[in-house]
């Protein structure tokens, strides 16, 4: 992908990541009994499970591809060794969303 193309992905995901961030708040927010048009328990359960998933997904992906771009735009190398370095990314990226994800679910 062109580096134009992630940059716009970059900035899908970045304002989705504000409205999920937003949501997030809200709904902690309720949860503590501060704000009352959300109940508590769909509050405690958004709060808990089903916002943290893709926040960590969206923040993770938006990371980093704003970090491959910034390296791509540094490095002067070409071919194998900026295959390798997505590659690694890839899989940082999958091992950090599975991380998070698993203790978000545990707890």
């Amino acid at each position: 992908m062109s580096r134009r193309t992630l940059g716009i992905i970059q900035r899908i995901f970045g304002y989705a990541l504000i409205v999920f961030g937003i949501f997030q708040i809200v709904t902690g927010f309720a949860n503590a009994g501060v704000i009352t048009f959300i109940n508590q328990d769909l509050a405690h359960i958004f709060h808990k499970m089903y916002i943290i998933i893709p926040l960590t997904i969206l923040a993770t992906v938006h990371g980093l591809i704003g970090i491959r771009n910034r390296v791509r735009a540094r490095v002067r190398a070409r071919g194998r060794a900026l295959v390798a370095l997505d590659i690694l990314f890839l899989i940082a990226g999958a091992g950090f969303i599975s991380f998070v994800t698993y203790f978000a679910l545990k707890s």
